[in-house]
């Protein structure tokens, strides 16, 4: 198993490392935990500090989801889904979210994300494994090498709150 994780659904429901959850409705931080949109200051729980990380105090990473097994010609795959209600954690709009994962016959593994408001909102969503390539529990990754292909990056300051440069 090289995709850390915990043992329980209670360790996902109350430990804040994050491991292989779907982080939302925020995924990354934003500062004092507040944003305008269209006019109107929008306040956030603020869990990291005085800002928000990747949703608040029970953002998509706590929530139980509801699952679906998928199988198709092409692969098999689970469907979660999970209806965030207007106002959770300060974010306006309902958003119904479906995050689907597939895993086809050459072993490629797909997440794709779809998502539906009712009012406009700020929203990003990601996968936020951790990968140990030597396997769960054999060691560390201090030796692992990553090379990311991008022309362009935005750097963060010192509370890794995104500068808005690139």
């Amino acid at each position: 198993n090289v995709v850390l994780g915990f043992e329980t659904l209670e360790d996902y429901q109350t430990k804040s490392l994050y491991f292989g959850c779907i982080t939302g409705r925020y995924a990354n931080r934003i500062a004092n935990a507040k944003f305008m949109l269209n006019g109107k200051e929008y306040k956030l729980s603020a869990n990291d500090g005085t800002g928000l990380l990747h949703g608040g105090f029970k953002g998509f990473d706590k929530q139980v989801w509801k699952a679906k097994e998928i199988k198709t010609d092409s692969g098999v795959g689970l469907e979660l889904t999970y209806l965030s209600p207007d106002g959770e954690e300060g974010f306006p709009g309902n958003l119904a979210t479906t995050v689907t994962y597939t895993l086809n016959a050459s072993n490629e593994l797909s997440i794709n994300y779809k998502a539906t408001i009712d009012k406009a909102t700020v929203l990003t969503l990601t996968n936020h494994s951790y990968f140990n390539l030597v396997g769960e529990g054999s060691g560390t990754i201090f030796y692992h090498e990553l090379m990311l292909n991008a022309d362009h990056y935005t750097p963060v300051t010192s509370v890794a709150i995104p500068t808005g440069e690139i």
